[in-house]
Formats: structure tokens, sequence, C-alpha cells
């Protein structure tokens, strides 16, 4: 901060004259912090002593000052570093001059400041409070200068410079309402409430938008499946060994019919079934385990009349 060469320009405005209280602020700001304040605060030392080395100090504090205004004044305002017969005024000179002119509101800053205020334009980036705070203290400003700014006006100001989707508002506030009536205090505090509505409304949109993606179903983005991911598909990386599913499609194992299993009795698919000592290959279904039996209680008949046979010969 004690170079004012390396401090940017956004934050120390170049004083123009219709800028003075900002600008004065700022400058004492950092006249306080490089330890020049004193030889331009009024009442403070603003002329040097005869003894060599408070001299040098004083100089050395004087000329930071001096430099501070010469950067961070219009060019057309640089006259006021000189008296009329050309010499050089001290700091504190110069302070004492540029109040004189330009710390008393006057037309010139009265201008400025009601430009700002009719052409004030919030937004949804920063809170809104914030923004008519700034209103509040341009009014203000208008009103010293001699700009009267009745309640009633100023209310209006402040919503027409809401942002364009905030009309429905705007136009359901005021139905009914006289605008005699209206009070920067009441306009304000049903602003803010709005305001609140609004980004508590923004805030459940984001938040159904989030479930609503989350709770999509799993999709393959190679095949387009949607009962697995590419991670699992039997396309790209091959059918695991441990399933014999037949069906038909590309499925993960969660998602497959069938499959050979070995079956205890003759119900359900498939499979090899012993029943009564024969040795019979089931197709599928509960036929395979009655045909079964039916062979076997044939083969038994036959043997039967086999034996019966023999006896009578």
């Amino acid at each position: 901060m004690s170079d004012p060469s390396k401090i940017p320009a956004s934050v120390i405005p170049i004083f123009d004259g219709s800028n003075y209280k900002q600008w004065s602020t700022i400058i004492t700001g950092i006249c306080r912090h490089n330890n020049s304040w004193s030889v331009v605060k009024p009442g403070g030392n603003r002329t040097p002593t005869t003894d060599p080395a408070e001299k040098a100090a004083w100089e050395e504090k004087n000329d930071k000052a001096l430099g501070l205004f010469t950067i961070y004044m219009h060019p057309t305002l640089h006259r006021f570093l000189t008296k009329e017969d050309g010499s050089d005024r001290t700091a504190g000179e110069v302070w004492d001059e540029l109040k004189k002119s330009y710390g008393k509101a006057n037309a010139i800053t009265g201008f400025v400041d009601f430009q700002t205020l009719t052409r004030t334009v919030f937004t949804t980036e920063t809170p809104l409070r914030s923004q008519i705070t700034s209103m509040e203290a341009s009014r203000a400003r208008c009103i010293e200068a001699g700009i009267q700014v009745t309640e009633s006006m100023f209310c209006l100001m402040m919503l027409t410079a809401l942002p364009a989707s905030w009309s429905t508002f705007t136009s359901s506030f005021l139905t009914g309402k006289k605008v005699a009536d209206l009070t920067s205090t009441v306009v304000s505090v049903v602003i803010y409430q709005e305001e609140s509505l609004r980004v508590a409304q923004r805030s459940n949109d984001g938040v159904n938008r989030i479930s609503s993606t989350t709770s999509k179903p799993r999709r393959c983005t190679h095949c387009g499946g949607t009962n697995h991911i590419v991670d699992n598909c039997w396309d790209l990386h091959g059918k695991p060994q441990n399933s014999n599913n037949k069906g038909k499609g590309n499925q993960n194992n969660s998602g497959q019919g069938g499959g050979n299993r070995k079956k205890k009795k003759g119900g359900g698919g498939g499979g090899n079934n012993n029943n009564n000592g024969g040795n019979n290959s089931g197709q599928s279904g509960s036929g395979s385990g009655s045909n079964n039996r039916s062979v076997n209680t044939s083969s038994s008949s036959t043997q039967s009349i086999s034996v019966s046979v023999l006896r009578v010969g």
C-alpha cells in the first residue's frame, strides 16, 4: 500500500471533481497507512521545522502525499498543486483547496448523484440490500445538494431498478395502492421478502434437477441396454464362464433367464432323473418324470410275463 503506483485504479478512483467524498475517504486511508497523514490533516504538522533531521522527515511525508494526489487526480485539476505565483503548495494546502472547492454539495455533485439514482439497475448477482443501501446514500447526497427526492418518488425508483424478471411482482405489489401512500421502508422490506422466496425457489429447483438425474436407470453406453453398464457389457468383455444362459440379448448376470440346473425331482427344467432304479434322460418339464415311470412299469410287466411262460413250459 505504501507504493501508490502498485495500487489498482479500481481501488482508488481518479478524482474528477464529482467524486470528492469517495476519493477523499480512500486517500485519507492511504495517507494514514504510509504515515503521511500528519502533514495533510487540518491541525497537523503542516510546516517543516528548522531541525535538519525533522525537516527531512517532514519533506518525505509531504512528497508522499503530493505524489498520491498527483497520480489520482485528473490532469485538469493539477492546477490545485501550485499557487497563483507558480510556487508549490504543501500537501496540507492542496487538501484544503480541494475541500473548499468540492467538499460541499454543489450542482455538479448533485447532478452526478441524481443521475446515478435514476439510472440504477439492480442485479441478481449481489444481494439487493446492499444495492438499495447505495441508492439511499445517493438520495441523501441529492437532498444535501438541494435536489428534493420525495418518499414516493424514491419508492418508484427502487421498483424501476428491479430486474425485468420482477415485472410481475411490481405489478402485483402496486395493484390497489396509491403512490402517495408508498414508503421506502415498506417497499424495501417487501423486496427483501420476495428476494428470499426466489433464492429458496432456485435452491429447490437445483435439488430437484439433481434428484431427477440420479434416479435415472442404468444404461450401457455401448449397446444401449438398461440392465447393465458398459463395464459389464458382454459385447465388449465376453460372456462370463459361470453363466450358461441361452437367452437372447446382451444382459448382465442378474438379468439372465434360465440356465441348466440339476434337479432332484422331475419337476421344473430338464435334467437327469433316477426314478425306480431306471436311468432316463429327461427332456424338460414334469412330463419327463411321468414318461420315465411309465417305461419302468412296462418293463416290469414284460419280465413277469416271461417268467410265467417259462414255468408253464
